[in-house]
């Protein structure tokens, strides 16, 4: 077991992963170069409302993510979410509360043509529904092969991507269906067809922010600037919002960030 561990990135991901260690005993520092935990569970208060700017909603498959609210004593912020779905249209609020199937065949939201063609989205799902594991999504990287807004371009069409697959998969992800894999947009399909979702009360980003008054030290506003594994750990180097650099030693460094930023940080990963 290693005695010191730093975590980048102090999202949902690194947060929880820098209280599991903390919790087996392991000393841990986090750095996170934006000045407040969250990622993209970011939440924002205007005007008395509770807006979510990245992710909207938890899926009841998260069952880890619900462990770890349980462990961190924060079960009390779950809410099971009850309130419809609303999607706008031509300044229209188009709801879609109860069964989803159901709700968008009732709903004026979109064209008889686009509900048809979204009619045979639960066969396409069927043949990968057993790879889509939230453990090893790489299970599915057979089905890797095309953005969301390509899948919706040759499969459906555009009045499906805009209205309704593009919104979903940006609540879910905080990604565009241009950056967000056909992948994804079914894992979420699963998950959504498959229980109930919750919110958290006072927005998504209560949890990481709860999270991390429990660790031993947070540093915010660090951004880090490289990973070099050592004889006996890693050397992390990050940098301050004024441009002064400190050099942190550890046995383990988890990197909760981006693909793209890690491949940064780490040069020498395969």
């Amino acid at each position: 077991m290693p005695r010191r561990a730093i975590v980048i990135g102090g999202g949902a991901a690194g947060t929880s992963a820098a209280f599991r260690l903390q919790q087996a005993g392991v000393q841990v520092t986090l750095f996170e170069k934006e000045p407040r935990l969250g990622g993209r569970m970011r939440t924002e208060h205007i005007n008395g409302f509770v807006v979510d700017i990245g992710a909207g909603l938890l899926p009841g498959t998260y069952l880890a993510m619900q462990r770890l609210m349980r462990d961190a004593g924060l079960a009390q912020l779950l809410d099971q979410l009850t309130s419809p779905t609303a999607i706008m249209r031509d300044r229209r609020m188009h709801y879609l509360a109860g069964n989803a199937v159901a709700a968008i065949a009732r709903s004026g939201l979109l064209s008889t043509a686009t509900k048809l063609k979204l009619g045979k989205i639960p066969l396409r799902l069927l043949p990968m529904w057993s790879s889509l594991d939230f453990e090893n999504l790489g299970r599915a990287a057979a089905y890797d092969t095309e953005s969301v807004a390509d899948y919706c371009r040759r499969v459906l069409n555009e009045e499906a991507l805009e209205y309704l697959i593009g919104p979903m998969v940006e609540t879910m992800y905080s990604m565009s269906p241009d950056e967000a894999s056909v992948v994804d947009f079914f894992w979420c399909l699963k998950n959504l067809m498959a229980a109930d979702a919750y919110s958290i009360r006072g927005g998504m980003e209560a949890m990481p922010t709860a999270i991390g008054r429990t660790l031993h030290e947070v540093v915010l506003g660090a951004n880090c600037t490289s990973v070099r594994e050592t004889a006996d750990g890693v050397e992390v180097r990050v940098r301050d919002q004024a441009g002064r650099e400190r050099i942190e030693h550890a046995d383990v460094c988890v990197l909760a960030t981006r693909a793209c930023d890690v491949a940064a940080i780490h040069q020498n990963l395969s």
